[in-house]
């Protein structure tokens, strides 16, 4: 599976994508530090699962997902917060109408979170809704 990682703190996604990279089967295709450059990306590297930070200046990760669903539909989102208060989603795209993907607590153990990852691109569809 193809991951982009999106966050506005460039250590963050280079560890992270040191860590998924030694999983099986996934391959991650670009590690951006602004959401407004994801569609642009995407156009030329297609990509399965995309991993958003929520908080970021200029465009953030809410409005980087609505962007991203709407040109492409197939593309799961996983936002990443190290805030704790899922109240941050109440402007998130609703799941049923742009199969927004789950929000994660940057602070939970990584086995979680390369579950949730491996899930996206399963037919086990239960474990991201």
């Amino acid at each position: 599976m193809r991951l982009v990682l999106v966050d506005d703190h460039p250590i963050f996604t280079e560890s992270l994508g040191l860590l998924l990279q030694a999983i099986a089967g996934v391959d991650v295709v670009g590690e951006l530090n602004d959401g407004s450059l994801l569609p642009e990306f995407l156009r030329n590297t297609p990509a399965d699962i995309v991993i958003c930070d929520i908080r970021m200046p200029g465009l953030n990760g809410i409005e980087t997902t609505r962007l991203i669903k709407a040109e492409f539909p197939q593309v799961h989102v996983i936002m990443l917060s190290v805030e704790e208060d899922i109240g941050l989603l109440r402007g998130a795209p609703k799941e049923k109408t742009l199969s927004f993907s789950p929000f994660l607590i940057k602070k939970l153990l990584y086995k979680l979170f390369i579950f949730r990852v491996l899930c996206c691109n399963s037919s086990v569809r239960k474990c991201v809704r």
